[in-house]
Order: C-alpha cells, then structure tokens, then sequence
C-alpha cells in the first residue's frame, strides 16, 4: 500500500489496491481511504487516478437509464452537506461516499450517493471485486421515494 500525504492538509490519505481493501472501503465509512481497483504504480496512473476523482466526464445522474460498461471503481469518503426535504442545507456536514466508475473505454462517471454506493457493494459481493476486464455492464436507475431521489445500478448482462 502507498501512503499519498496531501501537504495542503497534512491529513495522510491511503490509496488501497487490493481486492480485501475494497470491503475496508465498504467497512470504514470515515476514514481516509481511497480505494482504487486500477494499479497506481507511475505518476501518470497518479494523474489519471486525480483526474478521475476531481473532473470526472459526466456525472451517474446524467445516464439514468442507461447501459455503463463497468471496468474499474474508485471509492472515497468525503464531506458533504446534508440538505432537507426542499434542497437547503442544513448546516449539518455529514460524511458520504464518492463512487467513480471507469467504463471500459476510460469514462469517468461520478456521484455522491449512499444508493450508488450500495449497489457496487452488493455487486462487487457477488461478481467479485474488479477491475473487470471485460466490463460488468450495469444501468444506472433512479428510485422516487417521496421526495427523496434514490439512485442505484442493475446488473445488464
């Protein structure tokens, strides 16, 4: 495992790679790992690796159903807002899981979603941790829950 310090912080943040540390990024829902199913080895897969989590290509929400050729998965906690039932927030910053998916031809696809986040687990649980060479192919759903917008992924195979 490679240990990133972020010198703006000083906070130590731990890029974890292998399969059993997908269930510590499942499991430790506030620490500081970053978990990355692709190999990070050169500073190009580092740069790629922040590309990804800071300007992702779209955003999951944009691709409710439809079809995402899964290959690869970043997950990280991070700090966020949490906003009432008419959108404004509360003041209150709670911790929630940022999922990256990397599609087969290299596409970012992000979101800060508890339902998302669930989903991989339950298919990493069964289809295995990735990276999927192949490509898992899942489509992106959104569930209405009263007011509350839920997204999640279904296997499309």
């Amino acid at each position: 495992m490679e240990q990133v310090t972020n010198t703006n912080t000083n906070t130590d943040v731990e890029i974890v790679e292998a399969d059993n540390a997908l269930v510590a990024a499942f499991s430790n829902p506030t620490g500081n790992a970053l978990y990355c199913s692709r190999k990070i080895e050169s500073m190009a897969d580092k740069a790629a690796l922040y590309n990804a989590i800071n300007s992702p290509d779209v955003q999951i929400s944009d691709h409710v159903n439809q079809v995402i050729v899964m290959q690869d998965v970043i997950v990280q906690q991070v700090q966020v807002s949490r906003r009432d039932a008419a959108g404004r927030e509360t003041g209150e910053v709670v911790t929630a899981p940022r999922v990256t998916i990397v599609d087969v031809e290299g596409h970012t696809y992000s979101c800060v979603s508890v339902g998302i986040y669930n989903a991989l687990r339950n298919l990493c649980s069964i289809f295995g941790a990735p990276s999927w060479p192949d490509g898992l192919p899942v489509v992106v759903r959104q569930i209405n829950r009263g007011s509350n917008r839920i997204l999640t992924l279904d296997a499309a195979l």
